[in-house]
Formats: structure tokens, C-alpha cells, sequence
């Protein structure tokens, strides 16, 4: 394995946003009667896999202000969370359900099976579990999350007795069965309307970094054979 280098020709294909290190393809649209967003796909140079970041931009009156962005390990037959941001003046309105039912719809159109990495955060946590997400193998930590709305006034208590929900984290997720998670999906985007921006076969391309003309993997880094 290795970092991607330049753009990889399954993108090719898709509507490029910005240049250079801004660069970015268009994969959805989300509109509601207020207002919408776009789902982006970027390149994220990970040294250890290959890797995207799923930035979500939008706003009222057709603003393009950046929303959030998601982590996702580009694994051959599915996508996997590493993780969430969420803009700070943003959080405590249930965007992350929204972002990460768009991220599920993406997967499901693109006939990829959705899971995560190991999931240290408990609120991401508690919106996976909204979606029948399970810890893999039901191993974890479990704690106890208080209902503080901001990540940072969230305390995480190891008392049996203190108030709160309960999430597990160090852990990875597995999605549910395919018709339970289409239709948890389908309830967090019922006030708006998911257009795809491609191809289901260009999705699967983008969301994997597979395919398209040319090997989409990355190059492994090494030292150079002298010429004999």
C-alpha cells in the first residue's frame, strides 16, 4: 500500500470541483424546500490505505459553505467510516444522521456494503446505532454519553449510575441487513430528494478508487533498482 499520486482515472469520468490540493467531484445533490448541499468527493493522501474524504457543502440560497466532511477507507467491495467532522456552529441539529444517510445511500446505490474502522467517539457512535449499525464481533467499550449537544462539553462516564445513553466505542460497526438499512435511510431523508450526480458503475468507481482506464490503486513507495 502507499499515498495516491495525481488524480486516479476512476474519476475521470465525474465533475471536477477546484485544482489542485481544493480539488474535489461531484457524487450527489440533496435538496430540501429550504435548502441543499452537495455531496464531494476528495482525495485523502493516507499513507497506510487507499482512502477519500466525502465533504459535504451547501447552505440557503444556494451558498456553498462547507458543512462537513466524513473519512472513508476505500475498501474493494465497500466503503468504510474512519470518521466524522461536523462545523462547530452546526453540531446539535442532527446533521451528522443526514450526512451519514447520504453516505449510506451513495453505498447502496452503489451495491457497496457500508462498515467502519474502529470508532473512538461516542455521538458517531450513537448515529451509527441509529441505522442498526453493531459492533463487530459485539466487542467494544461501552460508556455512558451525557446530553451535552457539543463534542466538547460531551463527558464520557464509567459510572453505571450516571445519567445518560449509553455507545459503544474502540470498536468497528457492521450495517444491518440491507432492507433494515434502507429503510432507516430512507425515514432520515424523507423532507428532502437525493439526486446522484453519476452512474451508479462511476459511483462505485469513485467511492472504491477502483477501476476506470488504467490502474486505480496507489503506487507503492520503494528505492529504485539500478539498471543492470
Amino acid at each position: 500500500s502507499g499515498p495516491l499520486r495525481g488524480a486516479p482515472p476512476c474519476l475521470a469520468t465525474l465533475e471536477k470541483v477546484g485544482k489542485g490540493h481544493a480539488a474535489a467531484w461531484r457524487l450527489a445533490d440533496f435538496r430540501t424546500e429550504e435548502t441543499g448541499m452537495q455531496a464531494r468527493l476528495a482525495l485523502d493522501r493516507n499513507p497506510a490505505e487507499p482512502c477519500c474524504k466525502l465533504m459535504f457543502v451547501g447552505g440557503r440560497s444556494g451558498q456553498r459553505e462547507k458543512l462537513g466532511h466524513m473519512l472513508l477507507a476505500c475498501d474493494e467491495d465497500g466503503s468504510a467510516l474512519r470518521g466524522m467532522r461536523i462545523r462547530e456552529d452546526l453540531r446539535g441539529r442532527g446533521l451528522s444522521k443526514l450526512l451519514l444517510a447520504v453516505w449510506l445511500r451513495l453505498c447502496l446505490e452503489a451495491g457497496l456494503t457500508p462498515r467502519t474502522r474502529t470508532i473512538n467517539k461516542p455521538l458517531l457512535s450513537l448515529s451509527l446505532a441509529a441505522f442498526g449499525f453493531a459492533p463487530t464481533n459485539q466487542r467494544g467499550m461501552l460508556v455512558r454519553v451525557s446530553a451535552a449537544k457539543r463534542a466538547r462539553d460531551c463527558v464520557r462516564s464509567t459510572s453505571a449510575h450516571a445519567p445518560g445513553r449509553t455507545a459503544y466505542i474502540r470498536t468497528a460497526f457492521e450495517a444491518p441487513d440491507a432492507a433494515t438499512l434502507r429503510a432507516a435511510v430512507d425515514r432520515q431523508l424523507r423532507h428532502g430528494n437525493l439526486e446522484l450526480g453519476v452512474p451508479p458503475a462511476a459511483l462505485r468507481r469513485a467511492l472504491t478508487l477502483r477501476g476506470g482506464r488504467g490502474a486505480c490503486t496507489p503506487k507503492r513507495r520503494g528505492r529504485r533498482r539500478p539498471l543492470p
